[in-house]
């Protein structure tokens, strides 16, 4: 009897969390008519994070940590673009490029696809990821 308990209970709360996600879906795409797939993509990419540093041996509460910093940093250069000092013209880098790119609170060393400079680019909100 206690086993059909137990998963009863965990039934109903991976329902809960299920139905969470589902409205948020809904909320994107029915009532604000935007096609966001954020909460689409950011789940695979948790559970890839995890499940490489679980096979690797770390420890479980630090894998979270670490993937949650990853969904972060992903999140933040998705939001972002720099705007070139010498042609000015804006432009968004690549994640690896600025992810790992010398840099200071605003401002981050990026090759600028359009002059080809390398250059303390100046970061800015991206107009188009909204």
């Amino acid at each position: 009897m206690d086993v059909f308990l137990d998963t009863c209970i965990s039934t109903l709360t991976q329902g809960l969390i299920y139905a969470l996600l589902s409205c948020g879906i809904y909320i994107t795409y029915k009532i604000l008519d935007f096609p966001d797939l954020t909460v689409d993509g950011s789940f695979p990419l948790g559970a890839a994070v995890t499940a490489v540093l679980l096979t690797r041996g770390v420890n479980p509460w630090l894998t979270l940590a670490v993937a949650m910093g990853v969904w972060i940093s992903r999140f933040y250069f998705k939001a972002v673009a720099y705007i070139c000092p010498q042609c000015h013209q804006v432009f968004k880098p690549r994640f690896k490029e600025a992810f790992f790119a010398r840099h200071t609170p605003k401002l981050r060393r990026l090759t600028c696809p359009h002059c080809g400079v390398k250059s303390f680019c100046i970061e800015t909100c991206d107009e188009t990821s909204n």
